[in-house]
């Protein structure tokens, strides 16, 4: 379940959101109440999102390497969400306070302009992570989109909430909501605006959905392979996928690799088209005009031209060696066993 993105990233979110408001909601029961000015009210802002934004970057960072049941790729995907999130949560929640004052006849959509911009910089992580610029961009797109929706959300939830536990209890839920919301949206988005993908459909990690956003995207056993796959079979650095005739192709690097269960050393990838690679089997999708990413469903072999086969003569097999000797031969031409 855990291999699927969208189910990850909705879990992960909001798991970051609650962890966010574990953080935070002391550092909001202290400073609140002490707070008079739009000076007092910003810092006070800063220093209660700093660990909502360090919480969401971590989780949201760190949830792939889990589902891979890899520790480099957690801790390493974790730091670098939970640093960009620290940063982009302060800096968003402070624009947000400052876009409310001036709108507050409008305060959902002055809270979710606020929290788009601190989505965007989780957003922003989450591309980072991948070394893609084009997935950083549709990254930071859901993640804004996120933390709008999000945002406009969460005064709405502390309006029903507040009459059944107070502020507590209305920004814990509106937190882990909003953690979900950002998490649902960037992987809605890269997966929307992704011009390919390859879906696992058999081996450890099945069901797994690969985005295919950068020139050139290595796969194999190492962890710092672009990506990680850990399946029987497969070498550290085991095949690339290269952008290359406006699709993408596959080429072994130190492995072998079956396309339509034929064996390969380059092959421009045609949607449906099924890759073997050690145990592990994917299926590549690509985006089609008009219809978003093709299904996965493998592509029918298409019928090649061949040319006019003579006749053949025919033939006696030997029963020791299965070799085709010509008819009328007494005895085998390979091993001369008696026909």
């Amino acid at each position: 379940m855990l291999h699927n993105k969208l189910i990850r990233s909705a879990l992960g979110g909001a798991l970051g959101g609650f962890l966010g408001w574990i953080l935070s909601e002391p550092i909001a029961l202290l400073t609140l109440r002490y707070t008079t000015s739009l000076t007092e009210m910003l810092i006070h802002d800063a220093l209660w999102a700093m660990p909502i934004g360090l919480a969401l970057g971590l989780v949201l960072g760190a949830a792939e390497g889990v589902s891979l049941r890899s520790l480099t790729l957690a801790l390493r995907g974790g730091i670098l969400g939970a640093v960009i999130g620290f940063v982009g949560g302060t800096i968003g929640v402070v624009i947000a306070e400052v876009v409310f004052q001036q709108v507050k006849w409008c305060c959902f959509f002055g809270r979710g302009i606020g929290w788009g911009i601190f989505g965007l910089f989780l957003g922003t992580a989450e591309g980072i992570r991948r070394w893609s610029l084009r997935g950083t961009r549709n990254a930071a797109l859901g993640g804004t989109l996120g933390g709008f929706v999000g945002g406009v959300l969460f005064d709405m939830v502390g309006i029903f909430t507040g009459f059944i536990g107070g502020g507590t209890v209305s920004r814990a839920i509106a937190l882990t909501v909003l953690g979900m919301c950002i998490g649902i949206l960037i992987a809605l988005v890269e997966q929307a605006l992704a011009e390919a993908t390859l879906l696992v459909v058999q081996g450890r990690q099945e069901g797994r959905t690969i985005l295919l956003d950068k020139p050139r995207t290595t796969l194999g056993r190492d962890e710092r392979n672009d990506v990680y796959l850990s399946d029987t079979g497969i070498v550290p650095r085991h095949a690339e996928i290269r952008a290359e005739g406006g699709g993408y192709a596959i080429v072994p690097l130190d492995g072998t690799v079956t396309v339509n269960q034929t064996a390969t050393p380059h092959h421009l990838l045609q949607p449906g088209d099924e890759i073997q690679i050690g145990a592990a089997r994917l299926v590549y999708r690509a985006r089609q005009r008009g219809t978003g990413i093709s299904p996965a469903v493998p592509r029918a072999p298409r019928p090649q031209p061949h040319a006019p086969v003579p006749p053949r003569e025919p033939t006696t097999f030997c029963p020791r060696c299965a070799h085709a000797n010509r008819a009328g031969a007494k005895f085998c031409a390979r091993c001369g066993q008696k026909l």
